[in-house]
C-alpha cells in the first residue's frame, strides 16, 4: 500500500486483514465471502456432515449444506433450490408435485391416494367417488 502516510510497503502487521466469522483468527491470502461473511476455506463447513463446501452450496434454514446434505424434492429427488411446497413433512419443487394418476400438476388441491401412495387431483378424485357410487 502507497499513499502519504505510508512511502513504502507495509509489513503483515500494519495491513488490517478480514478474519474468519468461524474461527477469529486473520485470513491471509485466501478466503471464501458469502453473505457478507468471510471464512477460511477449511472453515466454511456443511452443517450436516461438517466438511469442508467449497464453492458449491445450498444456503439452507439450518445453514450452508454440501450437496450430499442438501434437502432433496421427494418427486424427482434433486436438490431443494427456491420455492418448494410442504406436504405431509415432504418437500417438493413447485412443478414436481403431481397427481398419481394423470401426472397432472398439483398446486391448491390435492387429496391423498388411498389406493396408491402420492396424491390425487381434483379430477381423479371425483372419478374415484363416481365409481364407489
Amino acid at each position: 500500500i502507497k499513499g502519504p502516510y505510508a512511502p513504502g510497503p507495509l509489513c503483515d502487521g500494519c495491513v488490517e486483514r478480514p478474519t474468519c466469522v468461524q474461527c477469529s483468527k486473520a485470513i491471509g491470502t485466501q478466503g471464501i465471502t458469502v453473505g457478507g461473511k468471510t471464512y477460511h476455506p477449511e472453515c466454511f463447513v456443511c452443517t450436516g456432515c461438517k466438511t469442508p463446501i467449497g464453492s458449491s452450496f445450498f444456503a439452507g434454514k439450518s445453514g450452508f449444506m454440501c450437496h450430499a446434505c442438501s434437502p432433496k424434492c421427494a418427486g424427482c429427488q434433486q436438490v431443494l433450490e427456491g420455492g418448494y411446497i410442504s406436504v405431509d413433512g415432504k418437500e417438493y419443487h413447485q412443478g414436481c408435485l403431481k397427481c398419481s394418476e394423470c401426472s397432472a400438476q398439483l398446486k391448491d388441491q390435492l387429496m391423498p391416494n388411498a389406493s396408491r401412495t402420492g396424491y390425487l387431483c381434483v379430477a381423479c378424485t371425483r372419478k374415484h367417488v363416481a365409481k364407489k357410487e
